[in-house]
């Protein structure tokens, strides 16, 4: 349930509820030869007709085809320009109008003709395999997430949510713990985790279905742009409906309950 603020521009293809379920391309047409020589072609457009240092990866995921953000690793203005191939071996003009894009990500009209050429071609968008509910281990000594998502999508979200669930592995730490990330929402797989800690006889199921409802509010609403391009992770809608939960008034005192939180760190 916590998050940092991260600077970056996204282009998401759709809201995820268009999300098509992609056609993988032939190896032998997306060759790592090919495609090696299709970025540095592109990189080096990309600063002759923006002025920017970028570095072009393969992003292969099904919301997000194209996102462009600082790259912490330089010391100088880089950037790292992530693309579904469907874009990278897109023609001339989209091309273009990709380049229009990273001169100025704001610009409505360039996400528009990038967004339309998406879905006249999603028969041809490369994704990394979906995972599914099964590939997961959701049920715990005494709570079955899958359930539990299962009632939450059902009683909050009419049932229009499809995200996969499951306990996060437990990790070592060196001394006593001090926080606790409760839970985590993995935009890329649709995947929420949960911390292993809840799974205990003294946790009421009302404070873990708070949890799941407030991963799949991430899910639903996604990470929207504030004014200065910061990345806005829990938004004013976000926290409005958050607040409108039957449960979260009683789910955010338990968790404010020093006693409480101090029994869910010793593990």
């Amino acid at each position: 349930m916590k998050g940092k603020l991260d600077k970056q521009m996204e282009f998401r293809f759709g809201d995820g509820s268009d999300v098509v379920e992609a056609k993988p391309l032939p190896p032998e047409e997306f060759g790592k030869e090919r495609e090696q020589a299709t970025k540095e072609k592109l990189s080096k457009l990309l600063f002759h007709k923006s002025g920017k240092q970028v570095t072009v990866a393969i992003q292969r995921t099904r919301r997000t085809m194209l996102s462009l953000r600082p790259n912490r690793n330089a010391y100088d203005l880089r950037y790292i320009l992530r693309i579904n191939p469907v874009l990278l071996y897109a023609p001339s003009e989209i091309q273009r109008v990709l380049v229009e894009w990273v001169r100025n990500p704001q610009d409505e009209t360039c996400l528009k003709i990038l967004q339309n050429y998406v879905r006249e071609n999603s028969d041809k968008i490369e994704v990394r395999p979906r995972l599914t509910f099964e590939s997961f281990f959701y049920q715990g000594n005494y709570y079955n997430l899958k359930d539990l998502r299962d009632e939450v999508n059902a009683d909050h979200f009419n049932n229009t949510l499809e995200v996969s669930i499951c306990w996060s592995r437990k990790t070592k730490h060196a001394g006593r713990q001090r926080s606790i990330r409760l839970g985590s929402y993995v935009p890329q797989d649709h995947l929420i985790r949960i911390h292993p800690y809840l799974d205990k006889k003294f946790v009421p199921d009302f404070l873990i279905r708070y949890i799941v409802f407030h991963e799949m509010l991430h899910a639903k609403l996604g990470i929207q742009m504030g004014a200065n391009g910061r990345r806005v992770i829990h938004s004013k809608e976000f926290k409005l409906l958050e607040a409108a939960y039957p449960d979260y008034d009683r789910a955010v005192a338990w968790l404010d309950n020093k006693k409480n939180m101090e029994r869910l760190l010793c593990g």
